[in-house]
């Protein structure tokens, strides 16, 4: 476990210090956006002038990280403590780690609770109610209706047995889309609310674009236009949409390859590929497994078109990481992206077979200069009002409006 003896209560020369509780922080792999977004809004209150303490399991789906791993990430202004997760990665369950959350929730002004449900995050709530601090917590599609039909007793029992109390006690109940807002009135959750979407990075982008790395890696590639998904393979990412209809879409588009990019999730790979078998064209198919750095931003540059098909998203970071390389989008009503049909950035559609398809095959009608200008409005609209620096500021006024008892900012309309 992380030394935590250089903590201490904010001086004169201090401002805002907040703790970042979450189950898992970068390097870790595999346990979906929540762990970016931990990262993103970490950093975000850096460059919007807090102090910054993560809490963290240890956990990655490869196996556990060295301390000295999170270390490499410390700048002034944030620091990062661990702990060794038991058993369960995925729920970060630990007999360490209430200590390390209680001394470093006890040190900070305010305590950002960052999802629900796992062990770390209960953890943090408990002790911020005991110490009488103010915490906000993040539901992070926790309160999904169709997220919680998988394992849906476990997660009911968990909501009626700490999950509710966690949220209900909460200084501020924070969503990144007026969407997740109906989860949550679903569960009678009352707030009050903050709507705060998530953000990116764009230094995380190499200058420049290289799309060449992604036909060295795939040859097969070469020559082809690529209608890209890049996500976990999970089911809510509603690749069996997608595939359905892959038939007609691929048939009047000869020059196209799906490229279906991400790590499996829970087995669900092996029945996408099942999918994938079924079709007629299933050679025009690639699988990449996972793809990071420089190789995951040539499959954005190089693709004509992203799609995410999803039957859920709280928010969907992929969908701004697309737009960010400059690749028109193609997703769902079920992801909060109105923007994406309102600003010409591609096709928000309902989430059905039949709407996706006829949107992506709308599209590569479409010459590709005209799908490379939509794409250069898409990096436009998040370069200029996504970034994480521009949502830590907006974070850090929710922080101070509840520590000085005014209005809450950043209300949703619903």
């Amino acid at each position: 476990m992380r030394n935590c003896g250089n903590l201490a209560k904010g001086t004169d020369n201090v401002g805002l210090r907040v703790a970042v509780v979450t189950t898992h922080f970068p390097p870790s792999r595999g346990f979906g956006g929540v762990c970016e977004s931990s990262w993103g809004l970490a950093s975000g209150l850096v460059e919007a002038g807090a102090e910054v303490d993560v809490v963290a399991s240890d956990a990655s789906l490869e196996g556990r990280i060295s301390t000295t791993r999170f270390q490499e990430l410390e700048r002034p202004g944030l620091r990062v403590h661990t702990f060794q997760h038991f058993l369960s990665g995925k729920q970060g369950f630990s007999f360490s780690s209430r200590p390390l959350i209680e001394r470093v929730a006890e040190s900070c002004d305010i305590t950002h609770v960052n999802g629900i449900i796992t062990h770390p995050v209960h953890l943090a709530a408990v002790s911020c109610r005991s110490q009488k601090r103010p915490y906000v917590i993040s539901l992070r599609n926790g309160l999904d209706a169709w997220l919680l039909r998988y394992r849906h007793l476990r997660k009911l029992i968990a909501f009626h047995a700490y999950v509710r109390r966690d949220i209900e006690f909460a200084s501020v109940v924070h969503l990144t889309s007026e969407l997740e807002l109906q989860g949550a009135k679903a569960f009678r959750v009352q707030g009050p609310f903050s709507v705060i979407p998530n953000g990116f990075n764009p230094r995380a982008i190499p200058e420049p674009l290289e799309p060449g790395l992604v036909d060295d890696a795939w040859p097969i590639l070469r020559g082809r236009r690529i209608l890209l998904f890049l996500s976990r393979l999970s089911p809510q990412k509603g690749l069996d949409m997608l595939l359905k209809h892959w038939d007609v879409i691929s048939a009047p588009h000869p020059d196209v390859m799906l490229v279906i990019a991400g790590p499996d999730y829970g087995g669900h790979e092996r029945l996408v590929r099942e999918w994938v078998r079924q079709t007629k064209n299933a050679g025009k198919v690639v699988f990449t497994g996972a793809v990071e750095g420089a190789l995951k931003w040539s499959l954005f540059a190089r693709a004509s078109l992203f799609v995410l098909p999803s039957y859920t998203e709280n928010f969907g970071n992929v969908v701004t990481e697309a737009l960010a390389a400059g690749t028109p989008v193609v997703t769902t009503h079920a992801t909060p992206w109105p923007a994406v049909s309102r600003k010409g950035l591609g096709a928000w559609v309902p989430a059905t077979p039949e709407a996706i398809r006829d949107a992506i095959l709308e599209l590569l009608k479409q010459p590709e200069d005209s799908l490379k200008a939509m794409g250069a409005l898409g990096r436009k609209h998040v370069t200029q009002e996504l970034t994480w620096k521009n949502i830590g500021q907006r974070m850090k006024r929710l922080y101070e409006a509840i520590l000085q008892r005014d209005e809450i900012p950043f209300q949703p309309s619903a």
